[in-house]
């Protein structure tokens, strides 16, 4: 008797014998399971896919601590009256120092120490222009007002516009002036909340008694002119993440389920079968929840989608237990001998095929970045679990299920088996088929892309994040600074400085501008001063003109006289909240904000610009700290690990082939649809125009699995079987490879139905790679194959 005839007698022995204590053990470890389970928890925060130890994710941390970091919660008061936009965020700005989550409250368009010094702020030119305004005006409403004057042309009065004019820094765009955008004004209140962004139960609290306060001032105000309110910065931006993940994850798992359903039920059309499966893949995912919280203790934004994946690889070992099964209960119509034939078939093969999937996981774990060790990890062991509660536990179920219903086993009747004939099948058409899509897809490989846009991966058309590109637009300055933390206001102050020469003398830097607090000081305050007041002196000349004016007019004018009286602005005039925003409340350290050209969701310019501030060679005391120094690292982890990491699993999983297989042409066989799998795959994104991104790249380790898998149990059973042929073998085990196929691209193709895009490319990516290793496995590789057979060479099994 061969040994594997043997251990299959052996395991059919103990699970008939002992089905019921089997049953019992995973009950109670399942009990003991599920408050560990329970507790497993989402983190949507790109930090948490780097390890804490990263200097980009320490230093970042350290600037959350000493300045409360560059995130706010963005408050945007819209109105087509400026009036009542600037009353409600003057109103709301008052209010909203009280919130229980705030720590200060930044309204810069009501900060009278600014908004009394307005002027200063502009270039020497822009005031010398207003000079030149000021004399028009004035010479327009003194030939207005003489009686003998006519106005032929129907001249129009000059306007006194101060936010047309040239500001001397882009930096006081933010906050300091309204614009009008779009027939509407608007305003902006940044609040500082005391908690990270994270904390999303706190933050949906913050949200609330934010609308609620708005509201309570709206319902206060004349109904005169209509008053909107919208949220959106980071802490807005990943609560909406955050969120639109969740209902993700159980829209795709409820459809995940219904798919594969939908598929057993097509191709066992028996129920009992279908329940059969289920119970050991819930058990299974079960355990790898629980493992999930005693090994990370959380999900991230990669890991999150594994669960559903991980239904669809799981039940694979059922599906092929099942049509192992039911095959031999046709013939013997006897459980004990039907379980010695599906555990003889399909023990060492399914050993194989469970280490070469859980191993290609395993080796993800190398990885620095979090994303894929977390994903590697849990996917890995939760093959395992997976394997082990299906091996023992679907064996015992259908034991139990015999004995407590006393009838015998009904075989499932599957799909019809013609079309995989393949004496009369198209093995010509086929082979002409595979051969011109694989030269195709060889023509595909130069245009294949690497999506580095991480805003690409968010919800589509997010209100958060269309009002975030909107505020940019309208201070005219990307929002998403990297910081330099220095030791002193005056290092600040000179790096400031340098920087800004560095921009000028660099026109084609990723630089905009750098800026400190003492950046808020205005250059040329004396020169300035000088100019107002010759200014206020004309405007006096003028005062009985003026007095004749309307209501409106002289409003105008008095306004622009009030803020020619400005004083010199110094550091201590600044308020306090702004300069909260660069030394923090302790002061320990001042900061530099570095303010790119272009947006760095962009991770090619983040990484271009991160690259060159760090090239300017600072000071060992100076730190480079920011969001975009985490993207930068994240896609520079993903260059250097990714490739590692699939040659590292494809070479462990070649050397357990050679284990199993022994013969280097049956591995080749083995590896053969794995192989045109991933060409084709290229084929199919660029026939589709799909990109890889940090998030769909994950999957590739997935699809290696399941590519050699489809190899391994058809050529295991191929090299087994010496009277059938291919196609023979395909009728049986063929049938078992493509419904295990079509359950896992069931589970991808719930993906294509979420919001979040990163989780939709994933769907993607995974659907055509699975679809095109099924393609190859059980169509173009077989039939190849069968040509070879028929040119009287025998590639897998020797000479007949």
């Amino acid at each position: 008797m061969s040994a594997q005839h043997s251990f299959g007698r052996r395991e059919a022995d103990f699970v008939s014998k002992h089905a019921v204590w089997i049953l019992s053990a995973i009950v109670l470890i399942s009990l003991a399971t599920i408050p560990l389970a329970g507790r497993l928890k989402l983190k949507a925060n790109l930090l948490d896919l780097l390890p804490k130890t990263m200097p980009s994710v320490a230093n970042l941390n350290r600037l959350t601590e000493e300045v409360g970091g560059t995130s706010f919660l963005v408050v945007i008061i819209e109105s087509p009256d400026e009036e009542t936009a600037h009353q409600v965020a003057d109103r709301f700005s008052k209010q909203a120092e009280s919130f229980e989550d705030i720590d200060y409250v930044d309204n810069r368009t009501d900060l009278s120490a600014l908004q009394s010094r307005k002027l200063l702020f502009l270039s020497l030119d822009g005031l010398k222009k207003l000079e030149q305004h000021a004399h028009q005006l004035m010479g327009h409403y003194r030939r207005k007002l003489n009686p003998f004057f006519v106005d032929l042309l129907d001249e129009a009065p000059p306007v006194l516009d101060i936010q047309s004019l040239e500001l001397e820094e882009k930096l006081y765009a933010i906050g300091g002036f309204a614009r009008k955008e779009k027939k509407l004004f608007m305003r902006v209140v940044l609040l500082k909340p005391n908690y990270p962004a994270t904390n999303f139960e706190r933050s949906e609290r913050l949200f609330q008694t934010t609308w609620s306060a708005f509201e309570e001032i709206r319902d206060e105000l004349p109904k005169r002119y209509p008053v909107k309110l919208g949220l959106t910065g980071p802490y807005k931006t990943r609560y909406d993440e955050y969120h639109v993940i969740v209902g993700d994850l159980k829209l795709t798992s409820f459809l995940t389920i219904t798919f594969i359903t939908f598929l057993m039920a097509i191709f066992f059309r028996n129920f009992k079968s279908i329940i059969l499966a289920y119970l050991p893949l819930g058990v299974g995912v079960l355990w790898t929840c629980a493992f999930a919280q005693l090994a990370i203790g959380y999900l991230n934004l990669i890991s999150a989608f594994l669960l559903g994946i991980l239904c669809g690889m799981g039940i694979d070992f059922a599906v092929h237990f099942l049509v192992s099964f039911s095959e031999g209960y046709k013939e013997t119509r006897n459980t004990r001998r039907s379980l010695e034939r599906a555990y003889t078939e399909l023990g060492k093969p399914s050993l194989t095929s469970s280490l070469t999937n859980s191993i290609t996981f395993f080796s993800m774990t190398i990885s620095q970045f979090e994303g894929f060790k977390h994903f590697g990890l849990i996917a890995g062991a939760g093959i395992l679990l997976c394997f082990a509660v299906f091996f023992y536990g679907l064996p015992s179920l259908l034991v139990v299920f015999q004995r407590a219903r006393h009838h015998k086993w009904s075989p499932p009747s599957f799909l019809k088996e013609s079309w995989l004939n393949p004496r009369r099948g198209p093995i010509y058409a086929l082979l002409a088929a595979g051969i011109i899509f694989s030269g195709f897809s060889m023509a595909q490989i130069p245009r294949l892309n690497f999506d580095y846009n991480f805003e690409n991966l968010q919800e589509k058309n997010g209100e958060s994040m269309v009002l975030a590109e909107q505020i940019s637009e309208y201070f005219g300055v990307v929002l998403n600074p990297v910081v330099l933390m220095t030791p002193s206001r005056q290092r600040a102050s000179e790096l400031a400085l340098l920087i800004n020469r560095y921009i000028e003398s660099h026109p084609d830097s990723t630089f905009d501008f750098a800026a400190s607090v003492l950046s808020y000081i205005p250059k040329h305050q004396e020169e300035k001063i000088a100019l107002m007041r010759q200014m206020n002196e004309l405007l006096e000349q003028y005062t009985a003109l003026i007095e004749k004016l309307d209501q409106e007019q002289r409003d105008q004018v008095f306004e622009l006289k009030r803020q020619l009286q400005a004083t010199p602005l110094t550091v201590s005039d600044l308020p306090s909240e702004l300069r909260a925003q660069y030394e923090g409340k302790s002061g320990k350290v001042s900061t530099v904000f570095v303010y790119p050209k272009l947006s760095l969701l962009d991770g090619q310019m983040a990484k271009r610009f991160v690259a060159e501030l760090r090239n300017l060679g600072f000071p060992e005391d100076v730190t480079i700290a920011g969001e975009p120094v985490v993207y930068a690292d994240i896609l520079m982890l993903l260059e250097q690990d990714t490739p590692r990491a699939m040659l590292v699993s494809l070479g462990v999983v070649i050397a357990l082939l050679f284990l199993h297989f022994r013969r280097p042409n049956h591995v080749m066989w083995v590896l053969s649809p794995l192989m045109i799998g991933f060409l084709w795959l290229a084929g199919m994104a660029g026939l589709f125009g799909l990109k890889f991104n940090y998030m769909n790249v994950a999957v590739l380790p997935s699809i290696l699995g399941v590519g050699i898998d489809n190899g391994i149990y058809i050529f295991h059973r191929y090299k087994k079987e010496k009277k059938l042929t291919l196609f023979d073998i395909m009728r049986t085990t063929g049938k078992a490879v493509i419904l295990c196929s079509l359950t896992t691209m069931a589970a991808f193709a719930s993906l294509f139905f979420a919001r979040h895009r990163g989780m939709s490319s994933m769907g993607q990516i995974g659907f055509f790679g699975f679809g095109s290793c099924l393609l190859a496995s059980v169509l173009f590789i077989p039939a190849l194959i069968e040509f070879l057979e028929l040119k009287y060479w025998h590639p897998f099994r020797g000479k007949k």
